[in-house]
Order: structure tokens, then C-alpha cells, then sequence
């Protein structure tokens, strides 16, 4: 535990995940764009944004390594990006306190959905759930 969040409560040490930038093209007008992030070559989190609208189409974190800030250092990334990430106004209820928290322009909500995972908008294999 090296480094503290906002609050006085220490953050769990991240230095040991990578992060990768791609391009996924899912066959829009333009590729939608993404933030991966691995421990021990394994996959434990994901920051999808669109290509057109840039608005987040989804965030992701396997719950074992959540509260660590991990999607927070994605989001971060996204930031120094072009195009940046922007916050969409369809937002879970768990999506709508973390883009609070991370800070930036935040649309009025249009709905909040759940999912059977009751926190996102990704599946356990990191597949956008679409309902």
C-alpha cells in the first residue's frame, strides 16, 4: 500500500498491472477505443469508449481486484488521449457513483440500468451486456 486516495484511507499498490492502449474496430465508422489492464498476463479490467461519440460504453474490473483504482488509472489515461473518453449518459447505478468520483462533465443520467452481476455493463469474459 504505497499511495494514498483523496481521503485518508491508503490505496492498494497498482504498480505490478500494465495498462494497453488499442483500437477495436466492431465495424461502426470509426474503431471504438480501449484501455486494458493485466496482472500477471491475465485480463482484470477493460475502459471501452466509442469512436464517434467518445462517450464510455463501458468500464469493467474483476471483482477481486476492484477498490484498488484501477478503472480510476484507466479513466485517468483516457484523459491524456484523443480522442478522450467521455462519460455517457446511460450509466449503472455503480457506473454513475464511480464517474462521479473520477470527476469530469457528466450528462444528465438518462436511465440507470443493472445487470445480473449488479454493477456494470461487462460480463465476467469482458463482453459489453447489452439490454
Amino acid at each position: 500500500m504505497s499511495r494514498t486516495s483523496q481521503g485518508t484511507d491508503p490505496m492498494p499498490d497498482i504498480s505490478d498491472v500494465q495498462f494497453r492502449y488499442n483500437q477495436v474496430d466492431l465495424g461502426e465508422r470509426r474503431p471504438q477505443h480501449e484501455i486494458t489492464a493485466s496482472r500477471d498476463n491475465e485480463e482484470i479490467g477493460r475502459l471501452r469508449w466509442h469512436g464517434v461519440t467518445h462517450r464510455v460504453t463501458g468500464v469493467f474490473v474483476n471483482q477481486e481486484h476492484a477498490r484498488q483504482g484501477i478503472a480510476t488509472h484507466m479513466w485517468n489515461m483516457s484523459q491524456g488521449m484523443r480522442p478522450k473518453a467521455r462519460h455517457s449518459p446511460d450509466r449503472t447505478a455503480m457506473g454513475n457513483a464511480w464517474a462521479k468520483s473520477v470527476g469530469g462533465r457528466l450528462p444528465n443520467l438518462t436511465k440507470v440500468d443493472t445487470n445480473e452481476y449488479g454493477d456494470g455493463d461487462w460480463d465476467p469474459q469482458g463482453n459489453p451486456i447489452r439490454r
